[in-house]
């Protein structure tokens, strides 16, 4: 047996967060109907979370969001749904609204945008039905909102460091990024 201890210097924000990884407080794989993981190739990770809703207890939660400095982001929930169904979003067990989705069929993955506030730190985004059942969930997807498009992204002064980052807000860590535009220092440049 060994045991490893990795330490690092900073933590980086999450973009894609599968729903296989996220906690089903209703799970098991003896009882037919209660929330469980399923193979699914359509999904991508080949794996999607079924059989939710119906109860309090067949919600999903993503846990341990991590969110550097908070804000604005844009959630991106990705489902597949053979029936019109409905869930209701909750983020730091404040209720944010409910979502529909549409029926294009169980092998066929959709996508629901909504713009999101989350607190500096851990967060934890809920997803419940308690009266129905809710469509099968692949991911969830988030992008920091930038303020004012790229002049919302300022020089890291405060820990030392300055930065180069995507027009979307997320640091570039690659000495060498792909060819583009970015915005380093607090200006946009084109790297080649």
């Amino acid at each position: 047996l060994v045991l490893l201890q990795c330490t690092a210097e900073e933590r980086y924000e999450r973009t894609l967060y599968e729903a296989e990884t996220a906690y089903l407080q209703g799970y098991t794989e003896i009882e037919w109907g209660k929330p469980t993981y399923e193979s699914n190739d359509a999904c991508s990770g080949g794996m999607m979370a079924s059989w939710l809703g119906k109860t309090s207890t067949g919600d999903i939660q993503w846990r341990n969001v991590y969110s550097e400095e908070g804000g604005e982001y844009t959630l991106v929930i990705k489902y597949l749904s053979g029936e019109s169904r409905s869930m209701t979003l909750e983020i730091n067990g404040k209720k944010i609204g409910t979502i529909s989705a549409s029926n294009k069929g169980w092998g066929t993955v959709q996508t629901n945008k909504r713009k999101i506030t989350l607190q500096p730190g851990d967060n934890v985004i809920r997803l419940y039905n308690n009266s129905a059942y809710m469509p099968n969930l692949d991911c969830i997807e988030l992008t920091k909102i930038v303020p004012d498009g790229i002049e919302g992204v300022k020089a890291d002064k405060k820990k030392g460091r300055e930065g180069t980052y995507s027009l979307g807000g997320v640091r570039i860590r690659s000495a060498r990024p792909a060819p583009g535009i970015y915005v380093k220092d607090g200006k946009r440049v084109m790297m080649k």
